[in-house]
């Protein structure tokens, strides 16, 4: 599946943890398929420690957004 993705995940949500893995990734991968990421822009915040990265990306408000445009 391709996705046309206009912005990265961290000038969506204008986050500046630069280290994050991607910050660095200059590949065009969705960051929901990127192992290490920083994020905890989910509607899941206050369960960030009891969910798991992939539970908590599917919750995620950019994945959604770049879902919605495909």
């Amino acid at each position: 599946m391709v996705f046309l993705i206009m912005e990265k995940c961290y000038e969506y949500f204008g986050c500046e943890k630069f280290d994050c893995v991607m910050f660095q990734d200059k590949e065009e991968k969705p960051c929901w398929e990127t192992e290490g990421t920083l994020c905890c822009f989910t509607v899941l915040t206050p369960l960030i420690e009891e969910t798991s990265q992939k539970e908590k990306c599917d919750f995620c408000l950019y994945k959604t957004h770049i879902l919605q445009q495909a």
